[in-house]
């Protein structure tokens, strides 16, 4: 099929863009091979600047799941307080309850203030310049490179997949369209994590009324939120991308290259990992409901990876401040004092804490039970929530794969379908 060549200034779209209006393909080079009365070069594949930032989605996808987790997990951990007082619980116990509250609380409102401020970064798409053009002309070459053709898209470093639109009212369309649905998508995964936080820390809640052990439930909110947060930062190949995320866009560059209408996004979502159970609870996931009882076995492992963490976050910091990104520093020591914060809190747990949960007995109604009924209930509570989370992120991934599928099936419609095209035809390929 005949492909057309690209002049400058044509229209592009973005599969997570979100400002609603496409931005226009220009150069960065001295053209001498030019087109029409306008005199406008034709573009090779080194021809990657965007006119424009198009308010790229992953960044703030990322961030405002990260909110939203934490005041989810912020809320849970509110309610481990209440409960915590209402037992009677001393007061170291019950000012780390409300400590982890407060910080996750204060954090999610962080988080999401940097999601908002990622969507208007005036240079986020200049990522399109470390992309790589593919679909280009294999034969023929403009000044020295091949030759972009409508069917080319480039892939952004980021994860995006941005193509070219020769129609300018079409442009305007699919841009509305794809911003439209990237907010949805968006929007369903920050509710997602939110309830995903709350029932990780509300099941601690439940944990704490059921066995009358306030303290446990204290060990899980600062455990599971500070693992909860460390597994979100290193998730989408440690690139402010969302796991799902960097799904879709694997997706949207196999089925916009191949043109293949079998090409699926994955949906599966195990919360609960091989190595979680071997380790029983060590390195638990957003929302698991992991409870403290579960991590009495290996506190000190526990305690050993929070500090790793803390340095793994340290070093991080200090890669984006060199590579002049203050935000991406500023998170990373964020989630590292975190990190420290959480080992501190273990410290504080008064140490015949530990051995109550298994030795002694509590009253419940008439009968004196076995501390080790509430504790192997405490866990039976943690992987109920870890069911229910699990069943929560597979089902709003799947909600939101078939937006995103819906979406990339529009611009291939359009990609197949388009005629609007320059008078310089290229009839071989």
């Amino acid at each position: 099929m005949a492909q057309s060549y690209i002049p400058a200034g044509t229209d592009v779209i973005c599969t997570e863009m979100t400002g609603g209006k496409p931005a226009q393909l220009g150069l960065t080079r001295q053209a001498k091979v030019l087109y029409g009365n306008g005199k406008k070069p034709l573009l090779n594949i080194c021809d990657k600047k965007l006119s424009c930032s198009l308010q790229c989605r992953i960044k703030q996808t990322f961030f405002a799941g990260l909110g939203a987790l934490l005041v989810g997990l912020a809320v849970g951990a509110l309610a481990v307080a209440l409960v915590v007082m209402t037992a009677g619980a001393g007061a170291v116990i019950v000012g780390a309850a409300l400590g982890a509250a407060l910080a996750l609380d204060v954090a999610g409102g962080v988080a999401l203030g940097a999601s908002a401020a990622y969507r208007y970064l005036a240079n986020e798409c200049d990522s399109s310049l470390e992309g790589q053009w593919s679909l280009f002309h294999r034969k023929v070459k403009l000044e020295g490179h091949n030759a972009l053709l409508e069917r080319s898209i480039l892939t952004c470093s980021k994860g995006g997949i941005v193509s070219l639109v020769m129609n300018p009212a079409k442009a305007a369309e699919l841009a509305k369209m794809i911003s439209k649905t990237n907010d949805k998508i968006s929007d369903i995964n920050s509710w997602s994590k939110f309830k995903q936080g709350l029932i990780g820390n509300v099941s601690n809640a439940l944990l704490a009324g059921f066995e009358g052990q306030a303290g446990g439930a204290v060990v899980g909110v600062v455990l599971g939120s500070g693992l909860s947060v460390y597994d979100y930062m290193t998730g989408g190949n440690k690139s402010y991308r969302e796991d799902n995320v960097v799904k879709q866009n694997n997706y949207a560059k196999l089925a916009l290259e191949s043109d293949n209408d079998q090409t699926s996004i994955n949906t599966e979502h195990n919360i609960m990992t091989g190595d979680d159970w071997k380790n029983a609870g060590i390195g638990t996931t957003a929302g698991t409901g992991y409870s403290g009882v579960e991590t009495v076995f290996t506190i000190t492992a526990h305690n050993k990876e929070l500090g790793k963490e803390a340095m793994n976050f340290n070093e991080r910091a200090l890669t984006y401040m060199l590579n002049g990104d203050m935000a991406g520093a500023n998170h990373a020591w964020w989630a590292r004092d975190i990190a420290l914060d959480a080992q501190k809190g273990l410290k504080d747990i008064p140490k015949d804490f530990w051995e109550s949960m298994w030795t002694g007995k509590t009253k419940a109604f008439k009968w004196n039970v076995s501390n080790k009924w509430f504790t192997l209930g405490g866990i039976g509570i943690g992987i109920l929530g870890s069911i229910i989370s699990n069943h929560i992120e597979g089902g709003d991934n799947e909600e939101e794969n078939l937006l995103y599928k819906k979406m990339i099936l529009e611009i291939k419609n359009y990609r197949k379908e388009n005629t609007s095209r320059i008078t310089v035809i290229a009839n071989s390929l």
